[in-house]
């Protein structure tokens, strides 16, 4: 019992204890908007559990364009809520930060209230409804010029609040004495156009929740490694290793018994070694970069390297929405240029440079892109002797220009990728190095604890969705399981950002950030579990969480791996 509190203690309550966020000296009234995220954030997973079960026993809203998207109509009550809520904690947060994030935080608002508030639709004294809610949009701007550059004030959470509120409800009013009683649901249509416009802004969030099932398995596998070291003697680590090493050969056997050889074929197989060629070769050339130009040592934890994957994510998604974002306004472009074009003498366009701009083959070279970036950025980093971190940045960015491997003739595979040739590949070279060892004689107790991690981790590989699929399952919708799972956990352990000011936003912007960031990331996974089918213009929130694993997951691994291999080499576990 005594070492299992301890491995609790070390995978659990340590992130949590360490990330979560702190009241040290909030001022007057931020307590309470933390109280009011959080209240949110919980509605959210109210919903989202509720999704599966109220399909079936609720009404439901139909849009006769779009019926297999049709959401429960209680529920929407629900997302409206959450949606007040997230507007005006981003319009507050804005109020005192740099110019960018007032504007930014300004436009969110005023979109948001023009397509829940500008409805003209209803009949006699209804139609004038939409005169309060201009002069809401009117005193948003008002209220953005006088706070600049002023200090927080606990009023002005509850104000914005009660503004977005007014304007939103006024809208629905306006629907209820207007088109409603025809049988239109101008709610679920607001809440539509909201996402197909702002989803995007939730896609950072959700790429990075994608990582948490990886970072808990590398956690879990380091921190079982160091109880393991210090409470097993040799005779018992010893056989310990042997167990650990026959179950993943076992493994190993039955996985390539059930490989699909048409999905797993030569060319996936080879495109795959190749990208193992380069994960190794970056990962070496970013540790002698390291190590020959270390301007400090670098006394990061391997199990803390997974806090950082996280923090590692998000701008990377941030960096994947920005190279999106020039051809997304294009295609938008386009499909109004056509729209207003009656006799269709450009519509060639349509099924031309439209579907060439948003081709698979584009999005892989716009990520090859990023990847070139965040290859700089680990170079950079390296540099500055933070060699653990720039190993994982070098990692991601050879993940992300994978994909590049797909234009090469013969070479089919989508990602340029596969998880269980990384599995095999991985497995079998550890349980040779064993054998190794052994024969040598050089099997040591300090490097059977390395290489019971070693076994444990490479098994996970590409069986680290072993806590979202429950998660999934119990939703009754496998897509957002991921996603739910990865955001209440980067809630819980990566808030300790917010504890701190930063030069241009303090403590209360960020704390109020935080929660809108979290709890819009929230709406969309609530939004995919109600509506199944997720139109194309609105983010897909499995898909995004899946990607972040795929990328910053798996480079995790690769890199804890990497610095397992090195480990050997000392004869101990590395910190």
């Amino acid at each position: 019992m005594v070492v299992l509190r301890s491995f609790v203690i070390m995978v659990i309550v340590e992130p949590i204890l360490e990330g979560r966020l702190r009241n040290r000296s909030w001022p007057y009234g931020l307590a309470g908007v933390a109280v009011v995220g959080s209240g949110l954030y919980v509605l959210g997973l109210i919903t989202t559990v509720l999704a599966a079960t109220s399909r079936t026993a609720l009404p439901l809203s139909v849009d006769p364009s779009l019926p297999a998207s049709a959401l429960p109509r209680p529920l929407l009550g629900l997302i409206m809520v959450m949606l007040i809520g997230i507007v005006a904690l981003v319009q507050s947060a804005g109020l005192h930060g740099p110019w960018w994030l007032r504007l930014l935080s300004l436009a969110v608002t005023e979109i948001v209230i023009g397509i829940w508030g500008l409805h003209v639709t209803g009949f006699g004294p209804a139609r004038l409804l939409f005169v309060p809610v201009v002069l809401i949009m009117i005193g948003m701007l008002v209220l953005v010029i006088i706070r600049a550059g002023r200090s927080y004030a606990w009023w002005e959470f509850p104000l914005v609040l009660v503004l977005v509120g007014a304007a939103i409800i006024s809208g629905v009013l306006q629907d209820s004495f207007g088109v409603a009683p025809l049988g239109f649901d101008l709610a679920r249509t607001s809440l539509l156009e909201t996402l197909s416009l702002l989803g995007v802004l939730a896609v950072p969030a959700l790429f990075a929740a994608g990582t948490a099932v990886a970072e808990l398995t590398v956690r879990a596998s380091v921190s079982a490694g160091k109880l393991l070291q210090r409470i097993a003697g040799r005779r018992v680590l010893y056989p310990i290793l042997g167990v650990v090493a026959a179950a993943r050969l076992a493994k190993l056997v039955y996985d390539f018994s059930r490989w699909d050889r048409v999905e797993i074929a030569a060319p996936t197989i080879i495109s795959s070694v190749v990208v193992m060629i380069a994960l190794a070769a970056a990962l070496l050339m970013i540790d002698r970069i390291a190590v020959h130009d270390r301007q400090r040592d670098d006394h990061e934890e391997l199990a803390d390297l997974s806090e950082h994957a996280s923090r590692t994510a998000f701008p990377i998604g941030v960096g994947l929405v920005a190279v999106q974002l020039p051809l997304t306004i294009a295609v938008f472009g386009l499909t109004i240029v056509i729209a207003l074009d009656p006799q269709g003498r450009i519509g060639w366009l349509n099924t031309a440079l439209i579907a060439r701009i948003s081709s698979p083959d584009v999005v892989r070279a716009l990520r090859a892109v990023v990847g070139a970036v965040v290859l700089a950025v680990a170079i950079r980093s390296a540099r500055r002797g933070n060699r653990r971190i720039a190993m994982l940045l070098g990692a991601t960015a050879i993940l992300l220009g994978a994909g590049l491997l797909a234009l090469v003739p013969g070479l089919g595979q989508e990602d340029g990728f596969n998880l269980s040739v990384f599995d095999l590949v991985a497995g079998a070279g550890i349980l040779i190095t064993i054998i190794a060892l052994a024969v040598a004689r050089r099997l040591t107790r300090e490097r059977a604890a390395v290489l019971t991690v070693a076994v444990v981790l490479s098994g996970l590989v590409a069986s680290r969705d072993f806590i979202s699929d429950p998660v999934g399952a119990v939703l009754g919708y496998s897509g957002v399981g991921l996603a739910l799972f990865g955001l209440t956990w980067d809630l819980l352990t990566g808030s300790a950002w917010a504890n701190t000011a930063g030069r241009r936003i303090g403590i209360p912007s960020r704390v109020m950030l935080l929660f809108a960031n979290s709890v819009f990331g929230l709406l969309v996974v609530a939004f995919g579990a109600m509506a199944r089918v997720v139109p194309a213009a609105i983010p897909d929130s499995g898909q995004w969480a899946s990607l972040g694993d795929w990328l910053v997951g798996t480079a995790l691994v690769a890199t804890v791996l990497a610095a397992l291999i090195e480990a050997l080499r000392d004869g101990r576990l590395p910190r």
